[in-house]
């Protein structure tokens, strides 16, 4: 799938709206980080995957810190339902330094009322890439840690009171 395609997938409805949040609290660790999927907060055009990666004491990205040379990870994301629809998934925010860094992945489609499961498959973490993945081809890329999701978790949104200076 082209960018161009993708990118039109991703084009923001104005009148989209926030239907609520997903607690997913999910962790993968790995030698030298941990991984953990913190929630996924759902619009009717989109849903957005909330991440964060916490480096351990002896990661790499420490030296090469050191040497000057500060990395930026990037975060892969494959998103699959019980009911086969077709999700395109991309690093849309994220930011950090020192020890943790936080991702937002925007998945789009939202997720059809028929769908009861999703699943997210994580490939490894990316330090310093260049090109961006291989959107056409997701099937060559090794994806290293997998969660199933209950999509009949989701929490509504409270309102906020206003206190008379909004």
């Amino acid at each position: 799938m082209s960018w161009q395609r993708v990118m039109e997938r991703f084009q923001e409805d104005p009148d989209a709206v926030y239907l609520g949040v997903i607690p997913v609290s999910a962790v993968a660790k790995s030698e030298y980080e941990t991984l953990v999927i913190d929630a996924i907060e759902c619009y009717t055009d989109r849903v957005i995957v909330t991440t964060h990666l916490r480096l351990g004491p002896d990661h790499p990205e420490h030296e090469w810190r050191e040497r000057g040379r500060p990395g930026h990870p990037k975060l892969l994301m494959r998103c699959l339902d019980d009911i086969g629809t077709e999700y395109i998934a991309i690093q849309q925010g994220g930011g950090g330094g020192g020890s943790i860094y936080r991702f937002e992945q925007a998945i789009a489609p939202s997720f059809p009322e028929q769908a009861t499961t999703l699943t997210l498959e994580i490939a490894d973490i990316v330090w310093n890439a260049g090109p961006p993945f291989p959107l056409d081809n997701l099937d060559s890329i090794t994806w290293s840690w997998r969660v199933d999701i209950d999509l009949d978790t989701q929490v509504p949104p409270r309102q906020m009171t206003n206190l008379g200076n909004a």
